[in-house]
């Protein structure tokens, strides 16, 4: 379904860099079946570093990009609307103009058979990064890794906070990429969050205690 919605996108100016996690699955058959209509770049490591680091995994993965300036790290378990990168084509002057370094979409709950859970969630057109965090904190709004489109160059200045399932290395990537700017929103597209028994954001899990401890401690 992921890449399904790549193929579907309105613009096709973008590249998949798909790092496979060492994964018992092979997904060689999906590659094939849509390989000619989306620019798949395919890469299989040996080892499955993302059960140990998660944001290691993710580090790596975007080792593979070229020279793309900007990059989104999609779960392979979320969905884009048909005009995700149109939208980011549209909003790259305003971007430029207001020097941010992030591009958040709209966002629409899932369960794990693709049934809304909810309506979509927009977002201020520009918000700085601290009052986005702290609406996330108080419950008004949610916040995930696959709605943003993130600098490359901000990415590389400060990369992502390692802690424990990579929770809230988001939250921190988000308050450092920004880098004292604005993000700026995009309500026209949105991203298909899913929720499931089978994802860290769906159980309950020690360890996501233990990232948040760390969080705050770096926070403050």
């Amino acid at each position: 379904e992921t890449l399904l919605s790549l193929q579907q996108q309105t613009d096709k100016r973008f590249t998949v860099y798909i790092g496979d996690d060492a994964s018992e699955q092979s997904i060689d058959h999906l590659i094939d079946k849509f390989k000619n209509d989306i620019p798949i770049k395919y890469h299989r490591f040996a080892d499955n570093l993302g059960s140990k680091s998660l944001t290691k995994q993710w580090d790596r993965c975007l080792k593979l990009v070229n020279n793309e300036t900007w990059a989104c790290i999609l779960g392979d378990d979320d969905c884009l609307s048909e005009n995700f990168v149109e939208c980011f084509y549209r909003e790259l002057s305003n971007l430029e103009l207001q020097k941010s370094k992030l591009l958040r979409f709209a966002t629409l709950k899932i369960d794990e058979k693709g049934a809304a859970l909810g309506n979509i969630q927009h977002n201020p057109k520009t918000q700085m990064a601290a009052e986005a965090f702290t609406e996330k904190y108080y419950g008004s709004k949610h916040s995930s890794l696959s709605e943003y489109v993130f600098s490359i160059a901000s990415y590389h200045k400060y990369g992502f906070r390692d802690y424990p399932l990579a929770w809230c290395s988001d939250d921190m990537a988000w308050l450092e990429f920004s880098d004292g700017q604005s993000i700026v929103s995009c309500n026209e597209a949105y991203l298909n969050f899913r929720l499931s028994s089978k994802s860290i954001s769906g159980t309950l899990n020690n360890k996501k205690k233990d990232a948040k401890r760390l969080f705050f401690r770096d926070l403050v």
